[in-house]
């Protein structure tokens, strides 16, 4: 557990973890965004999951998939 992105980001340069969950609402940083980040430092060896219980954008899947494949 981490309590913010910027601690995430640093946590994974130090630590592999095979499955990162994130929530999409997070504190200056969307959900995509930090996942993208982590992807650049982890590449295809970290998998996502998303989680939100109040995002409704309906598009949210397809640009999730679009940043981090």
């Amino acid at each position: 557990w981490v309590k913010s992105p910027h601690e995430a980001i640093e946590d994974c340069k130090i630590n592999e973890y095979p499955v990162v969950i994130i929530d999409l609402m997070l504190p200056k940083l969307n959900g995509i965004d930090l996942a993208e980040k982590i992807y650049q430092n982890t590449g295809a060896s970290t998998q996502f999951a998303f989680i939100s219980g109040v995002f409704k954008d309906k598009g949210i899947i397809k640009k999730a998939l679009d940043k981090v494949p």
